[in-house]
């Protein structure tokens, strides 16, 4: 669980930095959205 925690908070870290050069709103929720399905799909991998 702890990794889950950490994951999570990179994740928002580097959507925090992308949102500076980001152009729109929209953008930074879909690419949220694909890292947060790509990451699910690893841990069932796992």
């Amino acid at each position: 669980m702890p990794s889950l925690v950490k994951k999570w908070q990179s994740i928002q870290r580097e959507l925090d930095e992308e949102d500076n050069s980001s152009s729109s709103e929209e953008d930074r929720e879909s690419t949220a959205q694909k890292r947060i399905e790509e990451w699910k799909q690893q841990q069932l991998v796992r």
